[in-house]
């Protein structure tokens, strides 16, 4: 660090260290970085992250002394909606408050994650006959892939902090958008459903990916195994910790058989929940 400090300073530049909220760069990390290693180094201070980290009064006190530059955007614990209106575009309800133009071509397919780790969630927009497009940081669209999908998650499959794209192309198979740089080849046929959760004491996010009729159901286990879940296509299907164990479970619809349970760790993994068929299901803390 020093040897870029000497680097940037004699072209005229200064190197600025950013708050971040994981376990390296939160203000209280960045000072503590200073008391053990003397550099002298000034802040980026991120609006953003404070707001999903300790809260912008508690880092500001922190880090005011070295504050020498500011990126401002909110990050204000609201989540923000994002539709697309056929005929219309792609328009954002921000902040429970105000409608803003994303895009003027509407999107067959939607999804969000933090691809490049910074605080702020990339949108990932399927754009017919224009292919894979993501919009970065709340500013930028760039290119992701020529090709549409069938369906598309995003989770951390490395834990690096950094989301990563699980995408299926229709002839193509699965494929993952890893650390925000490559794709990766990840099973030859294409997926119906992709949903993602953490089911067993691994340390690592797994996959569940409907195949559909010929195939069925699988797991994709601490991206090392796969693990055949059921024979049968779902009608619904999603994942979520329902029992509070500290693992996920996956909740399933199997149409005239009704809406079961699986738990990966459960002595009886397999738990009926509903007789009645359903056409669409999802999971999330409503009350």
């Amino acid at each position: 660090m020093p040897l870029l400090n000497l680097f940037a300073r004699g072209r005229g530049v200064e190197i600025l260290l950013e708050n971040i909220p994981n376990g390296l760069s939160s203000a209280e990390k960045l000072l503590m970085f200073e008391e053990l290693t003397y550099v002298g180094m000034n802040y980026v201070f991120d609006t953003g992250h404070v707001n999903i980290g300790a809260g912008v009064e508690h880092e500001f006190e922190l880090m005011k002394e070295r504050i020498r530059s500011t990126y401002v955007h909110d990050n204000n614990g609201k989540d923000d909606l994002v539709l697309s209106f056929a005929g219309y575009g792609l328009y954002a309800w921000m902040n429970n408050a105000t409608w803003r133009l994303l895009h003027a071509f509407e999107a067959a397919r939607l999804t969000v994650g933090d691809l490049d780790g910074g605080g702020l969630d990339e949108l990932i927009a399927d754009f017919p006959g224009y292919g894979l497009w993501v919009f970065r940081n709340n500013t930028t669209w760039n290119f992701l892939h020529s090709l549409s999908v069938t369906t598309m998650t995003t989770v951390d499959l490395d834990n690096n902090g950094k989301a990563d794209l699980v995408a299926s192309f229709a002839t193509y198979g699965i494929y993952i958008f890893s650390n925000n740089t490559s794709w990766t080849f990840l099973h030859p046929y294409a997926a119906k459903v992709i949903a993602a959760g953490r089911l067993d004491p691994g340390t690592q996010a797994d996959l569940v990916i409907d195949f559909g009729a010929t195939y069925g159901i699988y797991t994709y286990r601490n991206s090392a195994a796969w693990v055949p879940l059921h024979y049968l296509t779902s009608t619904g299907l999603t994942v979520a910790d329902y029992d509070g164990d500290g693992r996920d479970e996956v909740a399933i619809g199997f149409g005239a058989s009704g809406v079961w349970r699986y738990s990966a760790i459960a002595a009886s993994p397999w738990t009926y929940v509903n007789a009645a068929p359903v056409t669409a299901l999802v999971s999330g803390r409503i009350h």
